[in-house]
């Protein structure tokens, strides 16, 4: 097995990240890439990502290479009986894998899926996690060296994988590469909407993925009305899939000063948090964005751990309910079994005030 050994004898080793899933998991693992260049200048370092999430990695320094897949078709196109183009696919994937001769691979996902992948790089070090840290512990049939994660947040447990090729650097550093087009076009769109550069501006975020993590579309609405009345703040509501009308009517009805983003694309979005002084969403893809290109955030959280999976580091104030769905795993059920989920227990007075005390002093209460 290639060890740490290997590395003081090869100091431009090829190495596969396996983190395929969600925009958040793969903000999560950037710090992984960054420790990666830092420890070894000279690897060659390609990701393996899904096809929904690829965009967060494009244009970011550091990455060699990306492989992009897509387990979504290829359940399609099984259910759909076409299993042999799902083979072709998968053997093709297969020998662009083995053709880059890795010497690492760091499974960074914990499935079934990503072990398979990862048993499909052939790199004699395939590190994961312990079974028990694990999501599906299968996964660990597919590894040479399993971690025990250390660290009670998920970006601290990532980056005890690389004690399995003897790397001990444990420093977070998101560096998120904004290139210089989306940039521009958001200072391009600032000054269209009438938003100057100094306005200390407040993005909402609404919508999450699941039901689960959902803050109610009325109490953004209702804290982006207390953000322009009570304190002059400009607002500017971003959405994932677009506005519905009711958001559409409220925003028509009030100032210039709130405004609904147009659908950018995920690294112009992240441009807009980064002029943003604050940005406020649930426990979704948009909140890490923000998070990793160095703004504040007011995240709202349901069943979801925010200790393990919110906000990292400083600058950034957290409201979490307690709910009965969540147990003691770190996984949580889409939908809630309450008449009305936790998250909506949180309350706008209670944001409205974390928001307004870091716009003013950049400190949560």
């Amino acid at each position: 097995m290639k060890d740490s050994t290997f590395l003081k004898e090869n100091r431009s080793p090829r190495v596969a990240v396996v983190k395929l899933g969600s925009i958040g998991d793969c903000i999560h693992m950037l710090p992984v890439m960054r420790a990666l260049r830092r420890n070894i200048p000279k690897a060659y370092i390609v990701w393996v990502v899904e096809e929904k999430a690829k965009e967060v990695l494009l244009d970011q320094d550091g990455i060699d290479d990306l492989v992009v897949i897509d387990t979504k078709l290829w359940r399609r196109l099984l259910k759909s009986g076409r299993g042999i183009a799902v083979y072709n696919m998968v053997n093709a994937l297969r020998k662009r894998l083995s053709d880059y001769r890795f010497d690492f691979a760091i499974d960074g996902q914990g499935l079934l899926k990503s072990g398979f992948i990862t048993l499909m790089t052939k790199a004699p070090c395939r590190i994961g996690f312990s079974r028990k840290a694990c999501r599906e512990g299968i996964n660990t049939l597919f590894t040479t060296c399993r971690v025990v994660p250390s660290g009670l947040h998920v970006i601290e447990q990532n980056l005890s994988l690389l004690g399995g090729m003897g790397i001990t650097d444990r420093s977070v550093s998101f560096n998120f590469t904004l290139p210089p087009s989306a940039i521009a076009r958001i200072v391009q769109w600032r000054r269209e909407v009438g938003f100057d550069s100094r306005m200390p501006l407040v993005a909402l975020h609404l919508g999450a993925g699941f039901e689960t993590k959902q803050w109610p579309e009325e109490s953004f609405l209702r804290l982006a009305e207390m953000l322009l009345e009570k304190e002059g703040i400009p607002v500017v509501i971003t959405s994932g899939e677009g506005h519905s009308k009711k958001v559409e009517s409220f925003v028509q009805r009030k100032s210039k000063r709130l405004i609904l983003a147009p659908l950018f694309r995920l690294q112009e979005l992240a441009a807009l948090y980064q002029s943003c002084r604050v940005v406020v969403a649930g426990d979704t893809g948009p909140l890490h964005l923000a998070v990793s290109v160095g703004c504040q955030t007011v995240s709202l959280f349901g069943p979801s751990e925010a200790g393990r999976s919110g906000p990292y580091g400083k600058g950034h104030c957290v409201h979490q309910q307690q709910c009965i769905c969540r147990g003691s795993s770190p996984y949580f059920p889409r939908r809630c079994r309450q008449s009305r989920s936790c998250i909506e227990k949180i309350g706008i007075e209670e944001v409205f005030d974390s928001v307004k005390m870091l716009v003013k002093e950049g400190v949560c209460q």
